[in-house]
């Protein structure tokens, strides 16, 4: 059976990359009882598209990056639906 300790010196240790203070702290908050965390003060560029669309990029120019650490990345979005096929993340323009 692991004891605490043993469970703590074998957690992975994760990059969480955000320019988001808040989001840093919200990040350790949840993942610290889970992972080591580095935390990366980093502007990721945001495309235009879907939700699913915006951290897939994220997470791509992430791992190009910071190459050889497990990354994560984080969106916050309430896509705003036009049409079938336009799909505006609303959170950038309301800021």
């Amino acid at each position: 059976m692991n004891n605490a300790s043993d469970i703590t010196s074998g957690m992975n240790s994760v990059t969480f990359v955000s320019g988001n203070a808040d989001k840093r702290k919200d990040a350790i908050a949840i993942l610290s009882p889970h992972a080591n965390i580095k935390l990366v003060d980093y502007d990721l560029k945001e495309i235009q598209g879907d939700e699913k669309e915006i951290a897939k990029e994220k997470l791509d120019l992430a791992m190009k990056i910071f190459e050889n650490e497990i990354i994560i990345v984080e969106d916050t979005s309430a896509p705003l639906h036009i049409s079938k096929h336009i799909f505006l993340p609303f959170v950038l323009w309301s800021m």
